[in-house]
């Protein structure tokens, strides 16, 4: 029997946090949610979730974008494939630092269809999805 699919999610707003979790889990995947960058980094690094979701926004962009670079440091090679969530440009975002050093991420901007989002984590985790090291969607 195969693992069911892990994935931390990083959302501070509460009520977009809790849609996660429960459409994620209602389609079989284990999602642990985080509001905070600190439980959010010691989660990824004990327990090596098969992806991340990160949302991104204005107000916070530069901490949740420092955030995934201290991640890739800590996990290097093992680094799992990464969703940017966010209302931003995929061009503010792109140019980030961080977002250069990702070997697969996928950018998904805001709103989108919650319920699409688990067939995009089956593949991003398969392999299939998300643009390799020169990322076209962020």
């Amino acid at each position: 029997m195969k693992h069911p699919i892990t994935v931390a999610v990083l959302e501070d707003d509460r009520p977009t946090a809790r849609l996660y979790r429960s459409v994620l889990e209602s389609e079989g995947v284990r999602a642990f949610v985080f509001e905070e960058n600190d439980a959010c980094r010691r989660f990824v690094r004990e327990q090596r979730p098969d992806l991340l979701i990160f949302d991104v926004i204005a107000d916070t962009q530069s901490d949740g974008l420092t955030l995934l670079g201290q991640i890739i440091d800590d996990l290097g090679d093992a680094m799992p494939p990464v969703i940017i969530a966010s209302a931003l440009q995929k061009q503010q975002i792109r140019r980030h630092p961080a977002v250069q050093r990702l070997r697969r991420v996928l950018f998904m901007p805001k709103p989108f269809d919650i319920y699409r989002m688990v067939d995009v984590i089956t593949s991003m985790v398969r392999g299939e999805g998300g643009e390799a090291l020169a990322p076209t969607y962020c």
